[in-house]
Order: structure tokens, then C-alpha cells, then sequence
């Protein structure tokens, strides 16, 4: 006998949105939710058998998370013979604010793995409408990625590309394994915002951030 248990009492999130009033639903009722926190009971689902699922089609299971707006970034980093080394990224996030912590990932099998499990610094350079060639580049294998770009070098040397939207200077923090990836966890030390529209990736192509009206 299969049994999962799919909730822990949890307080709602009343707070959390400024006490905003909405609709949530709990056990197919809708239940609204004032101003104070909401808190929902433990709920256990018992099962004769396991829930056999299809197997996920890689294709589809891309095509899906391409539909996941991203932003463009490129991790630079040292390498053992401090030779500048970076590569093309929009599995970067945001992890927490206090303390400062970001978040990216690595294919296990990169060319370059090497060199960011091993480097105890790296840059997240988050990349600005107009470079979809440094991009491009930074993305592409068998060449000098850096042959021909302008950076300067910013924290223990770690290199800063010139014209980004965003910069952040990260210590690592420590590193996770997740499936084909590696996940690096960086400190933020120091940051540059730069005013310029940020480069946006969506569905397997470039795209631009548009701002609306709330």
C-alpha cells in the first residue's frame, strides 16, 4: 500500500501577499481567506497501487520548460592557470536575499566543467538586448570564446563583460548534484546594475522584455 503525505500544516499565505483577499482551494472547495493566516490541516492520500505515469518524451519535456521566460547570462570564472573561461547560462535564479545567494546550473559533461567545480569565484554577467552575439559566442565550442571581447577584470580577476544589463560578483557557497547538472550556489559580494533592457530567451529563440501595466 502506497501512501503519500501531500500536506503538512501549513499557514496560508494571507501575510506573505500584504494581506491581499483571494480564493484558495482546499479539497475542492473554494474557501475565502481574510486578512489573518489561514491554516491548513495535514491531509494524507492512501493508494492500492502506485500511480504508473507514461514515460516524460525529452522533446516535449523541453519544448515545455521553453515556455518558461528566462534571461541570458554568462558565468565567467578563472581557470587553474587563471585564464578567463565562460560560458552561455539561463539557468540562473535568484535564491535569497538575506544572506545574498544566487543560484545556476552545469551540464555534468560540459567542456568546461572543470574549471567552475574547481574555481571558488565566478561573475554572473546577465546579458543586455543587444548581445545576442556575445551570446552566441559564449555558447558555441572549439573556439576562443574570449578572442575579441571587451572585459575587465572584477573581483580576484574574474572577468566582467563589457555593455551587460547586470553584473554579480559571487564566491561559491557550495555545489549540489541534480540529475545531469551540477547546481553552484554563489555568495553575492557586489553588483552593478546597469540601466540597459535585459535579453530575454523564450522557446528556443532570442527575445525582448517588454515592460506592462500592471
Amino acid at each position: 500500500m502506497l501512501t503519500n503525505q501531500i500536506l503538512q500544516g501549513q499557514w496560508g499565505c494571507c501575510r506573505a501577499m500584504g494581506g491581499l483577499t483571494g480564493l484558495m482551494v482546499d479539497n475542492s472547495r473554494l474557501c475565502q481567506f481574510a486578512r489573518t493566516p489561514y491554516f491548513f490541516p495535514p491531509m494524507t492520500v492512501t493508494t492500492d497501487s502506485p500511480i504508473e505515469l507514461p514515460a516524460l518524451d525529452p522533446l516535449e519535456l523541453r519544448r515545455c520548460l521553453g515556455s518558461f521566460v528566462t534571461g541570458v547570462t554568462v558565468i565567467t570564472a578563472l581557470d587553474a592557470h587563471g585564464q578567463p573561461e565562460g560560458i552561455t547560462a539561463n539557468s540562473f535564479s535568484s535564491l535569497s536575499l538575506d544572506p545574498p545567494l544566487i543560484v545556476w546550473s552545469l551540464r555534468l559533461n560540459a567542456r568546461s566543467f572543470l574549471t567552475y567545480q574547481n574555481a571558488m569565484r565566478f561573475a554572473v554577467n546577465i546579458l543586455a538586448q543587444d548581445q545576442i552575439p556575445v551570446s552566441n559566442r559564449f555558447a558555441s565550442s572549439g573556439i576562443n570564446r574570449f578572442e575579441g571581447i571587451d572585459y575587465q577584470p572584477g573581483i580576484a580577476g574574474v572577468p566582467l563583460i563589457a555593455g551587460c544589463a547586470s553584473y554579480l560578483e559571487c564566491s561559491l557557497q557550495s555545489t549540489h548534484a541534480g540529475g545531469d547538472h551540477l547546481l553552484f550556489i554563489g555568495r553575492v559580494e557586489r553588483i552593478q546594475v546597469m540601466d540597459k533592457p535585459p535579453l530575454a530567451y523564450s522557446g528556443g529563440s532570442y527575445a525582448k522584455v517588454a515592460l506592462m501595466e500592471s
